[in-house]
């Protein structure tokens, strides 16, 4: 079972896939020529899609990668908590990019 502190670390972790993804990758942004790069990467084979996703194409893909290897290196743990922890990366991310969408809109 996974511990408050470790709950925490996933939302931090969707807070930080979704800044770098959905806005750092925009125009004019620090980060805005590696969005280009798996932009075009993913253009020119749709073969890569399966690794520019989770590298940054996909804000929620990205989550997972995150929660995946952070979490592994990090804290000594069952399969089930790891499967916990990135599930909550992932759900924390797709929560935060809902809320903003709805905001936007509003």
């Amino acid at each position: 079972m996974l511990e408050i502190n470790e709950i925490f670390s996933a939302f931090q972790f969707a807070v930080v896939a979704y800044v770098f993804v959905c806005v750092l990758q925009k125009q004019g942004y620090i980060f805005e020529s590696y969005g280009d790069f798996l932009d075009d990467l993913d253009r020119r084979n749709k073969r890569w899609k399966w690794v520019t996703k989770p590298l940054g194409n996909c804000e929620i893909c990205f989550a997972g990668q995150i929660g995946l290897w952070f979490y592994d290196a990090s804290w000594p743990h069952d399969i089930f908590s790891h499967i916990c922890f990135i599930s909550f990366c992932i759900l924390f991310t797709q929560i935060l990019k809902i809320s903003i969408e709805k905001i936007k809109t509003n």
